[in-house]
């Protein structure tokens, strides 16, 4: 009986469409243990949210801990080229706010939510619908950066499930990307330290050098 229930309630559609988000939310929990770039990451995560949620548009600011704000890393959607680079303060927009208050946030249409009158052109003079998901990226308590979604292909609003899918694959997404930039960190100490000791080795031939000179000159 709940097995013809549940066929009963659900159509064919909304089978795929489950199905293909818990593809896509085992892909990204896949890449917690994936030695991958944290560009990598970024691009594997926003892809698999938009195609999750069938929109067009996206971006993931990651946190800059000294600065205490938000810089955009990754970008999907038609005005794509010219965000690139841009920062935001915690605290301030619609990241800002997410990224302070550590709430998933879901706007069916930001102008008529009272909370966004004076916000309504950070989403509307970039794009053209007016619902949209933003998320925190938080690896046990800690806030690593926020995902936003917008542009839902069918120019529907966005849903209280399309936030609990994007809320439970933002879990998966901030450890990948907490361990892909533990990776960078490390590969760039190395770098550095590789340099280091190519410097010292350098200067230490070049004494050698000048001891074996002076020596023969006395």
């Amino acid at each position: 009986r709940k097995m013809q229930a549940f066929k009963k309630g659900k159509t064919e559609e909304d089978l795929r469409r489950e199905v293909k988000r818990l593809s896509h939310l085992y892909e990204i929990s896949k890449a917690v243990s994936a030695p991958l770039e944290l560009k990598e990451v970024l691009g594997l995560t926003l892809d698999k949210c938009l195609d999750s949620l069938e929109s067009e548009a996206g971006s993931i600011f990651l946190l800059d801990e000294n600065r205490k704000e938000l810089a955009l890393k990754a970008v999907r959607g038609p005005k794509e080229v010219s965000l690139y680079d841009v920062k935001q303060r915690l605290g301030e927009g619609i990241s800002g706010l997410v990224a302070s208050n550590g709430r998933p946030l879901l706007v069916t249409d930001i102008e008529k939510d009272s909370r966004f009158h004076k916000k309504r052109s950070d989403l509307l003079d970039i794009y053209e619908t007016a619902s949209f998901l933003c998320v925190p990226l938080v690896t046990t308590n800690q806030l690593v950066g926020v995902i936003n979604i917008t542009e839902k292909r069918s120019r529907k609003p966005y849903t209280r499930d399309d936030l609990k899918f994007l809320s439970a694959l933002a879990i998966h997404a901030g450890l990948a990307i907490e361990k892909a930039q533990l990776y960078e960190r490390v590969r760039q100490f190395n770098r550095e330290l590789s340099e280091r000791v190519r410097a010292a080795t350098e200067e230490l031939k070049k004494r050698n050098e000048e001891s074996s000179s002076l020596k023969e000159y006395n």
